[in-house]
């Protein structure tokens, strides 16, 4: 219930917005990099994708930026593999600096983040008889905050990014390098 109420919350947020002048499917693209989860003691390195649209300036310099991202990451610990996957819908704005051929920005925005998380047990066999084994996996949605921070540059009629960015998801906070390619939408 949790989810789909903060979906609405998200869905009707962006709505509000459309009515603001300026708004609508500027152009859209894909993005791809490096995640580092951070727990308790360590970090997980993996992947991650997403798409990623531009929905136009709600006022000068500030743009409505949404995406989704997939970033997943696993590890060996004593014997177990341990995934870890965050699938987000992001509502993020960007103010974009004045810049001659390189157009630096920050942003921030909230995120509706699906997290999930599977430990698959060893068995040992010891003097004929198996111990262990077996599967354990945990799912929840979270609201989380997102901080970003990039670059952006015309190649033609596209446009090219490299963005870091820092996810507030409580207990699941991640680290991402992204780079991309926005098309317009004409």
């Amino acid at each position: 219930m949790k989810r789909f109420l903060g979906l609405a919350v998200m869905l009707l947020f962006v709505a509000a917005l459309g009515s603001a002048q300026g708004i609508g499917l500027k152009a859209i693209g894909g993005e791809v990099g490096y995640n580092s989860f951070s727990f308790a003691s360590e970090s997980w390195g993996g992947f991650v994708v997403g798409a990623v649209a531009d929905l136009g300036e709600l006022t000068q310099g500030i743009s409505l930026y949404p995406s989704v991202t997939y970033a997943s990451a696993s590890k060996t610990i004593y014997g177990a593999d341990a995934s870890v996957s965050d699938l987000a819908i992001n509502a993020n704005v960007k103010y974009a600096f004045k810049g001659e051929s390189i157009t630096p920005y920050v942003g921030a925005g909230l995120g509706l983040n699906f997290v999930s998380s599977t430990v698959n047990l060893p068995s040992y066999t010891i003097l004929g008889t198996t111990y262990g084994g077996g599967s354990v996996s945990a799912s929840d949605t979270k609201i989380g905050i997102n901080l970003l921070a990039g670059a952006q540059m015309g190649f033609g009629s596209m446009t090219g990014f490299a963005q870091a960015g820092y996810n507030l998801v409580s207990e699941v906070n991640h680290f991402q390098i992204l780079v991309g390619v926005m098309v317009p939408m004409k």
